[in-house]
């Protein structure tokens, strides 16, 4: 009896408690539109909701990334309602009376709202914070706007007060604006019809403001003369509740109509482009017009290439740029009558127009594809080929590559090609998850081949006109791949094997044409090998690798990677001193690590470094042959008062014997990849671009041309200058 006494009195009082939880301020998604599944909530702690809907709760903490949809927020018991445009990043931070709070506090990071705000009986506060200002809010109705080179606020009832992080505040009413960016701020009148047709814009499609306590809706072009805490209930009842809800659903319908009208034109922007400008390559200038349509539809991605590249004549077609000696516009017309020929020009010039299409997430999804100008091109987990660039000389030298698989129940396949109009490198890759009970438990083989490593150079007989076979095996032992967490734990085993089409004595080494023998074992001692076990995964916007690698004689892993076209010629000239003196080369081992985290629509950061040292002899020591990696793109918004965005891609080999000046090594040398381009917007449809890359030089007839007495390619600087037209 005691003890249930006591649990009723424990409920008693825990009761108030309880009640005063259920009360709560709260907001609530009332409405939303999600039409390409891009739109984000995350709560408190930044975790993102796997399922949202009509009716969600979002307490102070919560964010919405609308992407390309929009949604309406109502305050719970307040009133207030809310309007998210499209491309908008919104927080709520504080709501009036959550924990004590004095006021409703909103961050709006970049987009645009509408904000009807309630007039109850008591003292309601009301703050907007924005990069630039804090709106102080004493009125109902009004729009805030944060976006590239703009951050303003319109009022149509009302006032706001604008604070500026750094100068005088400024009050904003009815029907003025005010720019939050401008070195001077000031309240600007506009036209009775510019701030109905913005407010229409911004209409509600679910939410009736009619319902805003306190709140009564101005009829479109009345200037009522409203002022602060006057009661207009009278003004408002001038109109019959039929005209009332004419009036609105015109509105609605008007607003419905807009927002069409402004997504179609979002997506034309997004689709079309040109680039109009300059462009330097193997030391000559040229000038060049550019479209480039793309399409991204989330998982899959598509963008055409379609240049003209000309010395001063568009119309002179002998003054075209001919990649590798091709004239790409020509299909077929410039081949002999040989029907073959024709055919296969056609073709090659058809395929050089596909800059590049994707879909899905490799290694994630049970398909994907990447056709085009890749920068990335892996096949399993990249122990024979990691981050292969077909687009290393882009856009002096251009190739369609191929990179894509698929899985099929407990089988599947991945294949790569190089270029699809001209393939050099090709393999595929063969995996089975053999345990019916978990997926996670993988076995795999791989094979990749350059079929032709040394016919980038004019006499490819001089190093036995080889070709080159790198093969793996690989075991997965855990995934787990969820939305917000991912992480795969993996080994692998590769080799190589060159295979000699004629006999050859380079450098006075006779090498027989076949395979090379006593690769792999000497003296019962298994060699030419490599191993590679790590981690590798996400954790919500933040990427990461973690490997352990081993690699014995002349074998690298991850053979194929950005540099590998590079340095491929001076790779054969390795291998074959290596076969002529077999036991210069020690165990070399290291850790590699990789970093990256991203904001949508603001920052992505990648770096990544392989830290090798070699035992030889039973000694150990730092081994040159390390290799840096940094990709940052600065995207549309992040600096709001200085518009600017672009991207710089640098992959170097041999980086600290750079730095310490060993050797004729240069930060830009065939040792480097590197792409870098910044792009200032001139007006919403034009922007100015300036490219730096660097590219191997080749001759008319496309071979590589070598600094004089070595196997190292001639790299020269690509710098354009062009003009981006886009709708």
């Amino acid at each position: 009896m005691k003890k249930i006494l006591f649990t009723i009195l424990l409920i008693l009082m825990m009761l108030p408690t309880s009640l005063a939880a259920q009360n709560d301020p709260t907001a609530v998604l009332e409405y939303f539109e999600d039409p390409y599944g891009e739109m984000i909530i995350t709560d408190e702690m930044g975790n993102a909701l796997e399922y949202f809907d009509m009716g969600e709760i979002l307490p102070p903490g919560f964010s919405i990334s609308t992407g390309g949809g929009i949604a309406e927020i109502r305050l719970n018991p307040n009133g207030t309602i809310v309007k998210l445009a499209e491309d908008t990043d919104f927080s709520i931070t504080n709501l009036q009376g959550y924990k004590g709070s004095p006021s409703n506090e909103f961050t709006l990071l970049a987009g645009k709202m509408r904000t009807i705000a309630a007039r109850t009986s008591g003292i309601n506060y009301y703050n907007v914070r924005t990069p630039s200002a804090v709106m102080g809010v004493r009125g109902t109705d009004f729009i805030n706007e944060v976006g590239q080179a703009v951050s303003n606020v319109v009022v149509r009832q009302g006032l706001v007060e604008v604070m500026p992080f750094s100068g005088s505040s400024v009050t904003v009413s009815q029907n003025q604006t005010v720019n939050t960016l401008a070195s001077v701020m000031q309240a600007v009148g506009l036209p009775q019809d510019q701030v109905d047709s913005m407010f229409r814009s911004m209409g509600f499609k679910a939410l009736s403001p009619a319902d805003v306590p306190g709140h009564s809706p101005l009829p479109p072009g009345e200037d009522s003369g409203e002022a602060e805490g006057e009661d207009t209930t009278v003004e408002a009842a001038e109109l019959s509740e039929a005209e009332m809800e004419d009036a609105q659903n015109a509105d609605r319908g008007q607003s419905a109509s807009q927002s069409r009208d402004s997504r179609l034109a979002g997506i034309l922007r997004n689709i079309f482009g040109m680039e109009i400008g300059t462009t330097t390559i193997d030391g000559n200038t040229y000038s060049k017009i550019i479209v480039q349509p793309t399409i991204d539809l989330g998982k899959f991605k598509m963008g055409l290439y379609l240049p003209v590249i000309y010395v001063d004549n568009f119309f002179d077609s002998g003054q075209y740029y001919k990649p590798e000696g091709n004239d790409e516009w020509s299909f077929g017309t410039d081949q002999k009558n040989n029907f073959e020929d024709v055919v296969l020009d056609i073709l090659k010039d058809t395929m050089l127009k596909i800059k590049y299409v994707e879909y899905g997430n490799q290694g994630w999804d049970p398909f994907y594809l990447k056709v085009g100008n890749l920068s990335n091109m892996s096949i399993g987990h990249g122990t024979v080929m990691n981050k292969y660039a077909n687009d290393s000389e882009f856009p002096a030298i251009r190739k369609i590559g191929l990179n894509t698989g698929f899985a099929l129940g407990k089988i599947g396949m991945e294949f790569v090609s190089d270029n699809l109009a001209d393939p050099s490198i090709v393999g595929s890759r063969f995996f089975i998850n053999p345990i019916s009970s978990y997926d996670g438990f993988q076995l795999g083989v791989s094979g990749i081949a350059d079929l032709f490593p040394a016919r980038i150079v004019e006499n490819a007989s001089d190093y036995g006109d080889p070709w080159l076979l790198a093969f793996g095996l690989d075991v997965e032992l855990l995934k787990i791949n969820r939305d917000n967490f991912k992480m795969k734990l993996f080994g692998d085993i590769s080799s190589m094997m060159p295979v000699f089409r004629e006999e050859t004595n380079y450098k006075g080494i006779n090498i027989e044409a076949g395979v090379a023998p006593d690769l792999w074992l000497e003296g019962g001692t298994l060699k030419n090998f490599g191993v590679v076990a790590g981690l590798r995964g996400s954790i919500f916007k933040f990427t990461w690798a973690f490997e352990y690698r081993l690699s014995n004689g002349i074998y690298k892993p991850s053979l194929f990677n950005a540099l590998y076209d590079r340095n491929k010629i001076s790779y054969l000239s390795e291998i074959i001193e290596y076969l002529n003196s077999p036991s210069d080369s020690g165990t070399v081992m290291g850790i590699y690590g990789e970093g990256g985290y991203s904001i949508k629509d603001k920052f992505a950061l990648t770096i990544g470094y392989y830290w090798p040292w070699e035992i030889n002899d039973g000694s150990v020591s730092f081994n040159g042959d390390d290799m840096f990696s940094i990709s940052f793109i600065l995207m549309d918004g992040l600096i709001p008062r200085f518009p600017i965005r672009g991207s710089i891609t640098y992959e170097r080999a041999y980086l600290i014997d750079t730095l310490q000046g060993d050797g004729n090594l240069t930060l830009f040398d065939a040792n480097t990849v590197v792409h870098g381009e910044l792009i200032y917007p001139i007006a919403p449809t034009l922007d100015i671009a300036v490219g730096v890359s660097t590219v191997i030089l080749t001759d008319d007839k496309g071979n590589v041309i070598m600094v004089t007495g070595t196997d190292t390619p001639e790299i020269a600087p690509v710098i354009s200058i062009e003009t981006r037209i886009h709708f």
